[in-house]
Protein backbone atom coordinates (compact mmCIF):
# COMPACT_ATOMS: atom_id res chain seq x y z
CA UNK A 1 0.00 0.00 0.00
CA UNK A 2 1.25 3.48 -0.84
CA UNK A 3 1.76 5.63 2.22
CA UNK A 4 -0.41 8.73 2.48
CA UNK A 5 2.47 11.13 1.93
CA UNK A 6 0.22 13.62 0.07
CA UNK A 7 1.81 15.37 -2.93
CA UNK A 8 2.35 12.97 -5.77
CA UNK A 9 0.05 10.33 -4.28
CA UNK A 10 -2.94 12.69 -4.30
CA UNK A 11 -2.22 13.76 -7.90
CA UNK A 12 -1.84 10.11 -8.91
CA UNK A 13 -5.18 9.17 -7.36
CA UNK A 14 -6.81 12.15 -9.10
CA UNK A 15 -5.45 10.81 -12.38
CA UNK A 16 -6.78 7.31 -11.70
CA UNK A 17 -10.26 8.58 -10.85
CA UNK A 18 -10.37 10.80 -13.95
CA UNK A 19 -9.18 7.89 -16.10
CA UNK A 20 -11.93 5.63 -14.78
CA UNK A 21 -14.57 8.31 -15.34
CA UNK A 22 -13.35 8.80 -18.92
CA UNK A 23 -13.34 5.04 -19.51
CA UNK A 24 -16.89 4.69 -18.20
CA UNK A 25 -15.82 2.61 -15.21
CA UNK A 26 -17.16 5.23 -12.80
CA UNK A 27 -20.54 6.48 -13.96
CA UNK A 28 -22.68 9.51 -13.22
CA UNK A 29 -24.83 8.75 -10.19
CA UNK A 30 -22.39 6.17 -8.85
CA UNK A 31 -21.37 6.87 -5.26
CA UNK A 32 -17.65 7.46 -4.77
CA UNK A 33 -16.49 6.76 -1.22
CA UNK A 34 -12.95 6.86 0.13
CA UNK A 35 -12.75 3.33 1.52
CA UNK A 36 -13.98 1.68 -1.71
CA UNK A 37 -11.65 3.75 -3.90
CA UNK A 38 -8.74 3.11 -1.52
CA UNK A 39 -9.31 -0.64 -1.96
CA UNK A 40 -9.70 -0.19 -5.71
CA UNK A 41 -6.40 1.67 -6.13
CA UNK A 42 -4.52 0.01 -3.26
CA UNK A 43 -3.72 3.23 -1.44
CA UNK A 44 -4.65 4.57 1.99
CA UNK A 45 -7.88 6.53 2.45
CA UNK A 46 -6.26 9.87 3.23
CA UNK A 47 -4.97 10.66 -0.31
CA UNK A 48 -8.27 9.39 -1.75
CA UNK A 49 -10.25 11.83 0.39
CA UNK A 50 -7.94 14.66 -0.62
CA UNK A 51 -8.17 13.65 -4.28
CA UNK A 52 -11.99 13.69 -4.17
CA UNK A 53 -11.99 17.14 -2.56
CA UNK A 54 -9.57 18.36 -5.23
CA UNK A 55 -11.70 16.93 -8.03
CA UNK A 56 -14.77 18.56 -6.52
CA UNK A 57 -13.03 21.95 -6.64
CA UNK A 58 -12.15 21.34 -10.30
CA UNK A 59 -15.70 20.36 -11.24
CA UNK A 60 -15.20 16.67 -12.01
CA UNK A 61 -17.16 15.25 -9.07
CA UNK A 62 -19.88 16.63 -6.85
CA UNK A 63 -20.64 16.10 -3.17
CA UNK A 64 -23.73 14.11 -2.16
CA UNK A 65 -26.05 14.39 0.82
CA UNK A 66 -24.69 11.17 2.32
CA UNK A 67 -21.16 12.59 2.65
CA UNK A 68 -19.88 10.86 -0.45
CA UNK A 69 -19.19 12.03 -3.99
CA UNK A 70 -20.30 11.10 -7.48
CA UNK A 71 -19.06 11.90 -11.00
CA UNK A 72 -20.56 15.23 -11.97
CA UNK A 73 -23.29 15.20 -14.58
CA UNK A 74 -22.77 18.09 -16.96
CA UNK A 75 -25.87 19.42 -18.69
CA UNK A 76 -25.97 20.12 -22.40
CA UNK A 77 -26.23 23.84 -21.60
CA UNK A 78 -23.03 23.62 -19.53
CA UNK A 79 -21.26 21.70 -22.28
CA UNK A 80 -22.10 24.46 -24.79
CA UNK A 81 -20.70 27.02 -22.36
CA UNK A 82 -17.59 24.93 -21.83
CA UNK A 83 -16.93 24.93 -25.57
CA UNK A 84 -17.41 28.69 -25.73
CA UNK A 85 -14.68 29.04 -23.12
CA UNK A 86 -12.44 26.65 -25.04
CA UNK A 87 -12.87 28.76 -28.18
CA UNK A 88 -11.45 31.76 -26.36
CA UNK A 89 -8.75 29.97 -24.39
CA UNK A 90 -7.42 27.67 -27.10
CA UNK A 91 -7.54 30.42 -29.67
CA UNK A 92 -5.38 32.53 -27.37
CA UNK A 93 -3.06 29.59 -26.63
CA UNK A 94 -2.38 28.80 -30.30
CA UNK A 95 -1.83 32.50 -31.04
CA UNK A 96 0.76 32.71 -28.24
CA UNK A 97 2.48 29.55 -29.48
CA UNK A 98 2.65 30.86 -33.05
CA UNK A 99 3.91 34.30 -32.01
CA UNK A 100 6.84 32.88 -30.06
CA UNK A 101 7.71 30.46 -32.85
CA UNK A 102 6.87 26.78 -33.03
CA UNK A 103 9.90 24.44 -33.26
CA UNK A 104 9.97 21.89 -36.11
CA UNK A 105 9.79 18.93 -33.73
CA UNK A 106 6.52 20.25 -32.31
CA UNK A 107 5.08 20.65 -35.81
CA UNK A 108 6.09 17.05 -36.55
CA UNK A 109 4.39 15.81 -33.40
CA UNK A 110 1.17 17.71 -34.17
CA UNK A 111 1.18 16.15 -37.65
CA UNK A 112 1.85 12.70 -36.19
CA UNK A 113 -1.13 13.03 -33.84
CA UNK A 114 -3.39 14.19 -36.67
CA UNK A 115 -2.23 11.29 -38.82
CA UNK A 116 -2.87 8.85 -35.99
CA UNK A 117 -6.35 10.29 -35.50
CA UNK A 118 -7.04 9.68 -39.20
CA UNK A 119 -6.08 6.03 -38.78
CA UNK A 120 -8.27 5.52 -35.72
CA UNK A 121 -11.18 7.34 -37.37
CA UNK A 122 -10.92 5.20 -40.51
CA UNK A 123 -10.94 2.06 -38.34
CA UNK A 124 -13.95 3.26 -36.37
CA UNK A 125 -11.91 3.40 -33.17
CA UNK A 126 -13.57 6.39 -31.52
CA UNK A 127 -11.97 5.84 -28.12
CA UNK A 128 -8.38 6.05 -29.36
CA UNK A 129 -9.37 8.78 -31.80
CA UNK A 130 -10.65 10.89 -28.91
CA UNK A 131 -7.47 10.21 -26.96
CA UNK A 132 -5.12 11.49 -29.67
CA UNK A 133 -7.47 14.40 -30.35
CA UNK A 134 -7.06 15.46 -26.73
CA UNK A 135 -3.29 15.02 -27.03
CA UNK A 136 -3.28 17.36 -30.04
CA UNK A 137 -5.10 20.10 -28.16
CA UNK A 138 -3.18 19.46 -24.94
CA UNK A 139 0.17 19.73 -26.73
CA UNK A 140 -0.73 23.18 -28.05
CA UNK A 141 -1.86 24.20 -24.57
CA UNK A 142 1.32 22.90 -22.92
CA UNK A 143 3.54 24.60 -25.51
CA UNK A 144 1.96 28.07 -25.53
CA UNK A 145 4.42 29.49 -22.99
CA UNK A 146 1.78 30.85 -20.60
CA UNK A 147 1.61 28.97 -17.26
CA UNK A 148 -1.70 30.67 -16.43
CA UNK A 149 -3.36 29.62 -19.68
CA UNK A 150 -1.93 26.11 -19.28
CA UNK A 151 -3.42 25.78 -15.81
CA UNK A 152 -6.87 27.06 -16.77
CA UNK A 153 -7.09 25.30 -20.12
CA UNK A 154 -5.93 21.90 -18.86
CA UNK A 155 -9.01 21.69 -16.64
CA UNK A 156 -11.35 22.68 -19.49
CA UNK A 157 -9.80 20.08 -21.80
CA UNK A 158 -10.20 17.32 -19.22
CA UNK A 159 -13.82 18.32 -18.63
CA UNK A 160 -14.51 18.23 -22.37
CA UNK A 161 -13.03 14.76 -22.79
CA UNK A 162 -14.91 13.33 -19.83
CA UNK A 163 -18.29 14.73 -20.77
CA UNK A 164 -17.89 14.06 -24.48
CA UNK A 165 -17.64 10.39 -23.46
CA UNK A 166 -21.15 10.63 -21.97
CA UNK A 167 -23.43 8.30 -24.00
CA UNK A 168 -25.88 11.20 -24.37
CA UNK A 169 -23.29 13.49 -25.96
CA UNK A 170 -20.81 11.27 -27.83
CA UNK A 171 -23.08 10.56 -30.84
CA UNK A 172 -23.49 14.29 -31.41
CA UNK A 173 -19.77 14.66 -32.14
CA UNK A 174 -19.52 11.37 -34.03
CA UNK A 175 -22.22 12.54 -36.43
CA UNK A 176 -20.84 16.06 -36.81
CA UNK A 177 -20.42 17.17 -40.43
CA UNK A 178 -17.03 18.78 -39.75
CA UNK A 179 -13.78 17.14 -40.95
CA UNK A 180 -11.75 17.38 -37.75
CA UNK A 181 -8.56 16.06 -39.34
CA UNK A 182 -8.59 18.64 -42.12
CA UNK A 183 -9.28 21.37 -39.57
CA UNK A 184 -6.24 20.17 -37.59
CA UNK A 185 -4.18 20.29 -40.80
CA UNK A 186 -5.19 23.91 -41.39
CA UNK A 187 -4.33 24.89 -37.82
CA UNK A 188 -0.90 23.29 -38.15
CA UNK A 189 -0.31 25.05 -41.48
CA UNK A 190 -1.06 28.45 -39.91
CA UNK A 191 1.24 27.70 -36.95
CA UNK A 192 4.07 26.60 -39.26
CA UNK A 193 3.64 29.72 -41.42
CA UNK A 194 3.89 31.92 -38.33
CA UNK A 195 0.44 33.42 -38.91
CA UNK A 196 -0.69 33.86 -35.33
CA UNK A 197 -4.03 35.58 -35.98
CA UNK A 198 -4.96 33.02 -38.62
CA UNK A 199 -4.05 30.17 -36.29
CA UNK A 200 -6.28 31.70 -33.65
CA UNK A 201 -9.21 32.07 -36.05
CA UNK A 202 -8.86 28.51 -37.29
CA UNK A 203 -8.65 27.05 -33.80
CA UNK A 204 -11.66 29.04 -32.60
CA UNK A 205 -13.68 27.99 -35.67
CA UNK A 206 -12.65 24.37 -35.16
CA UNK A 207 -14.00 24.29 -31.60
CA UNK A 208 -17.05 26.36 -32.57
CA UNK A 209 -18.04 23.69 -35.10
CA UNK A 210 -18.27 21.12 -32.31
CA UNK A 211 -20.14 23.58 -30.09
CA UNK A 212 -22.72 24.15 -32.80
CA UNK A 213 -23.52 20.42 -32.81
CA UNK A 214 -24.33 20.60 -29.11
CA UNK A 215 -26.34 23.80 -29.55
CA UNK A 216 -28.38 22.25 -32.35
CA UNK A 217 -29.26 19.32 -30.12
CA UNK A 218 -30.00 21.66 -27.22
CA UNK A 219 -32.49 23.62 -29.36
CA UNK A 220 -34.10 20.36 -30.49
CA UNK A 221 -34.56 19.22 -26.91
CA UNK A 222 -35.93 22.59 -25.87
CA UNK A 223 -38.51 22.50 -28.68
CA UNK A 224 -39.50 18.97 -27.71
CA UNK A 225 -39.84 19.99 -24.06
CA UNK A 226 -41.92 23.03 -25.02
CA UNK A 227 -44.32 20.79 -26.95
CA UNK A 228 -44.55 18.42 -24.00
CA UNK A 229 -45.24 21.27 -21.59
CA UNK A 230 -47.84 22.72 -23.94
CA UNK A 231 -49.61 19.39 -24.27
CA UNK A 232 -49.84 19.00 -20.50
CA UNK A 233 -51.70 22.28 -20.04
Amino acid sequence: MIKAARGNTVETVCGWILRDIKDGKLLSGERLVAHALADRYQVSRTPVREALLQLEKEGFVTGTTNAGFEPRHLTLEELCELYELRELLEGFAVEKLTEKGCPPELIRELRRLTGQRRVWHAEGNDEDGARVDQQFHQLICDSCGSPLIQKVLRNHLELSVIFNANPDFLPLLQNAPQDVNCEHDRIIAAIEAGKAKLARRRMSAHIANARKCFEKELRRRQRRQAKTDGGER
